[in-house]
């Protein structure tokens, strides 16, 4: 099981990721991020992307953020010299992340095997059947998850890991993913 550690920030990293904070905020009229979490954005965002960082060290396949909205948990880890793209469907949050963000983002995944970072409410099953070519899944689950994890594998064998939120919910790590025949 994989430990976390202390992350030791430069200087520039925190200024640029408070520059992309103040951008987010004044585009937010695009529902970049939930109005709800607008005022604390560190408490919701960034220490979401934060949380995932000792699951991201040594990958050897691309990270992929699934649903990426404003790109924060990307550019947060990219701060960090995780480098990590964006998909986005909508094209107004795609051109806020490609020019405000300068992240690399495209309206589907274009790699045959990669890992995915999903914070959306959709169930596990649909995540695993949409997401077919992903060798990880990282979940940010608000809901309980049991019943998912118990439906998931039914259709799918796969390895999990579960771990605490500071925010209510939990992180589901999900790997060595097979579809049942």
């Amino acid at each position: 099981k994989p430990k976390k550690t202390k992350i030791k920030y430069k200087n520039n990293q925190i200024e640029n990721i408070n520059l992309f904070i103040e951008q987010i905020k004044k585009w937010n009229g695009l529902d970049l991020i939930a109005k709800s979490t607008v005022k604390d954005i560190w408490y919701f965002h960034i220490n979401e992307a934060l949380s995932i960082e000792f699951l991201l060290r040594d990958i050897k396949v691309p990270v992929i953020d699934f649903g990426a909205g404003s790109g924060i948990i990307a550019y947060t880890l990219n701060a960090l010299n995780i480098p990590v793209e964006c998909v986005e469907r909508n094209s107004s949050k795609m051109l806020f992340i490609q020019k405000i963000g300068n992240l690399k983002c495209c309206d589907k995944i274009q790699y045959p095997k990669y890992i995915a970072i999903v914070r959306g409410v959709d169930k596990i099953v649909k995540l695993l059947s949409l997401l077919k070519n992903a060798d990880e899944l990282i979940l940010f689950k608000q809901v309980e998850y049991h019943d998912e994890i118990n439906k998931a594998l039914k259709m799918f064998n796969f390895n999990y890991n579960v771990y605490e939120r500071e925010v209510p919910g939990s992180i589901i790590h999900i790997f060595n993913i097979k579809k049942i025949k």
